[in-house]
C-alpha cells in the first residue's frame, strides 16, 4: 500500500467550493495555506503522480 500525495489532516474544505491546504512550512513571504479549486487540486495531483 502506497502513502496518499496529500495527509487529510491538511486538506480543509472551504464555503463557496473552494480547498485550502495547509503547508507543511510557511513559505519565504510568509504564506501558510494555499486555497484552490477542487478540480484544479486534482489536477496537480494527478499531474505529480509518476506513471504505475
Amino acid at each position: 500500500m502506497l502513502r496518499p500525495l496529500l495527509a487529510q489532516e491538511r486538506v480543509e474544505s472551504l464555503q463557496g467550493g473552494l480547498v485550502r491546504i495547509v503547508l507543511k512550512r510557511a513559505y519565504a513571504d510568509g504564506t501558510q495555506a494555499v486555497e484552490m479549486a477542487p478540480l484544479s487540486l486534482l489536477c496537480r495531483l494527478a499531474s505529480s503522480r509518476g506513471p504505475p
